[in-house]
């Protein structure tokens, strides 16, 4: 656990405040930073497409869905109303609150379908805990 922490820690501290578009396509979305992240950490994930497909698609090898949440997880919270796409990020710690690491928030980040545009950068948040999904490297 300490060495995927440490992992977590550097990937953090490498990408915060900066720009993630991992597959060069709609500029630098929320799957962009998750999919560098996992990289980072030695743990590859292959699945594409938006948040809310990574609940649908089990192409996730080298991670395991889990109930209980802990620091370096990934959560994906679930589409809804206001966002359709849902939404993908790293867990940094939970209280009342889930508070992530988490890249394009504003869903700015491909602006009227220009992808060179580079909105929302890697920084941190929070959600409330309900419509999550956490998925832990194995």
């Amino acid at each position: 656990m300490y060495s995927l922490y440490k992992k977590y820690l550097e990937s953090v501290k490498k990408w915060i405040w900066k720009t993630v578009d991992y597959d060069k396509a709609y500029a630098n979305q929320c799957v962009d930073f998750i999919r560098q992240y996992a990289k980072d950490i030695g743990k590859p994930i292959t699945t594409y497409g938006n948040a809310t497909d990574f609940i649908k698609k089990w192409l996730w090898p080298n991670w395991e869905r889990v109930k209980e949440w802990q620091v370096a997880d990934i959560g994906i919270q679930q589409a809804s109303k206001s966002l359709p796409y849902g939404h993908i990020f790293v867990v940094e710690s939970i209280s009342d609150k889930v508070y992530v690491i988490e890249q394009n928030r504003d869903g700015k980040a491909f602006k009227n379908n220009d992808p060179k545009n580079l909105w929302s950068p890697v920084s941190r948040g929070s959600y409330p805990k309900k419509w999550i999904v956490f998925f832990r490297a194995k």
